[in-house]
């Protein structure tokens, strides 16, 4: 899966070329599952920019198994995070 904890090289690349475009740009890694690291997230990005002009909601994961074969623990993650 292509996500921050995979390509935290790329989000920095991209970042770094942004803000020498003159754009403002911050990476806000956190886990989106955890209700906590979800907020504050939130709090740091509302404290460098003030407010949230757009959104966009990307987070996802998929298991590669059969539907039986699916764990009660994975099925949780999935749903924590594609939910």
């Amino acid at each position: 899966g292509v996500g921050f904890h995979t390509a935290r090289d790329r989000a920095e690349a991209v970042a770094a070329e942004l803000r020498a475009l003159g754009v403002p740009a911050e990476i806000y890694p956190c886990d989106v599952a955890c209700q906590a690291d979800a907020a504050g997230m939130v709090a740091d990005f509302l404290q460098t920019f003030g407010t949230i002009d757009a959104l966009v909601c990307n987070a996802g994961i998929a298991r590669q198994e059969l539907f039986t074969d699916i764990t009660l623990e994975s099925w949780r993650e999935m749903l924590g995070v594609n939910l």
